[in-house]
C-alpha cells in the first residue's frame, strides 16, 4: 500500500506517545506532524489539511471531545477522520462526539496501523 502523501496528525501531551507514533506512522510511508495541545493543532491546521488525526482524550486546555466538536463544526475539518485515543475507556464518548473511531492507550502498534489504514483506505 502507497501512503506516501497521506498526511496524519497526532495530538497528544505525552512526548513519548507522540514520538512513538510519528516512528510506527511513518515507517508505513506517512507524513506524521505532531502536536501537545488543541493551540498547537490549531497552528498546523492553518498550514496543512490532514488526511487524519488522532487525538488524546486528555490535553492541557482544551479535552479531546472539546477540539472534536470545533473540528466537526468547520466546514473545513468536519470531514477529517478523527481518532480518540486515551488510557480510558471512553469509547461510547467518542462516539457520541463525533469521532471516527477509538482505541485504548497502551495501544499495540498492529492496533495503530489498521485503524488508520482502515479510514484512509
Amino acid at each position: 500500500m502507497n501512503n506516501s502523501g497521506k498526511t496524519i496528525f497526532v495530538v497528544d501531551d505525552d512526548d513519548y506517545i507522540q514520538e512513538s507514533m510519528k516512528l510506527i506512522l511513518e515507517s508505513e510511508g506517512y507524513h506524521v506532524e505532531t502536536a501537545s495541545d488543541g493551540q498547537m493543532l490549531t497552528k498546523h491546521l492553518q498550514r496543512v489539511t490532514p488526511d487524519m488525526i488522532i487525538l488524546d482524550y486528555r490535553l492541557q486546555g482544551e479535552n479531546g471531545t472539546e477540539i472534536a466538536t470545533n473540528l466537526k463544526a468547520n466546514i473545513l475539518t468536519r470531514d477529517i477522520p478523527l481518532i480518540m485515543v486515551s488510557s480510558h475507556d471512553v469509547a461510547s464518548l467518542a462516539e457520541k462526539t463525533g469521532f471516527t473511531d477509538f482505541f485504548e492507550k497502551p495501544f499495540d502498534i498492529e492496533t495503530l496501523i489498521s485503524t488508520v489504514q482502515r479510514h484512509l483506505a
